[in-house]
């Protein structure tokens, strides 16, 4: 599986009162092949068993002559070439289902970039939507050690509202977001 680069970019905003700072995540190619999960190859081992058990069967069938349905009633027009065909078609369906799996079987974001809410500052509370804190901490509970991974923009930003609470009614306001720019 090739693996495709992501690029990251950084902005600043405001939405409901909230300081926000977004990521602009470049997301994977969607031609990037997905991994077929362990219950997609059974369900395929079993479609393609059946196929080649009745492709067998049809097939000695019509070797020994018989080309028209034995049986009664409804099962008439079963005749040995349309259950040779069935049979073909079920032993090389696992190609088309793999195929539909690894390109379609899983719901990705097949754009070409995403904007994902990184943090959210609120004069009462602290939102992480991504990174090492996911989760809604009060500023009371909000530590060194939860932000201390993010990048050097957000850890600037949130220690700087840390040690000065008289600064927090500001966020969600434009001045938040020059003071952010600022920090950064």
């Amino acid at each position: 599986m090739r693996l495709s680069r992501r690029t990251r970019t950084t902005q600043w905003g405001t939405y409901s009162g909230s300081l926000m700072l977004y990521r602009q995540v470049t997301a994977p190619s969607a031609h990037d092949p997905v991994k077929v999960s362990g219950f997609m190859i059974g369900v395929c081992i079993a479609v393609a068993a059946l196929g080649v058990l009745i492709l067998v069967m049809s097939g000695s069938m019509m070797l020994q002559g018989e080309f028209s349905a034995s049986g009664t009633g409804r099962s008439r027009w079963m005749t040995p070439p349309i259950a040779f065909l069935l049979g073909l078609g079920l032993a090389l369906s696992p190609i088309g289902i793999v195929w539909q799996e690894r390109h379609f079987g899983r719901v990705r974001d097949r754009s070409d970039e995403t904007w994902r809410s990184v943090l959210s500052l609120a004069p009462d509370h602290v939102f992480f939507h991504e990174g090492p804190a996911e989760g809604f901490y009060l500023w009371r509970q909000v530590t060194p050690e939860l932000w201390a991974s993010e990048p050097r923009e957000v850890a600037a930003v949130v220690g700087h509202y840390l040690e000065h609470p008289e600064d927090r009614p500001e966020l969600g306001t434009h001045p938040s977001v020059e003071r952010a720019l600022s920090l950064s």
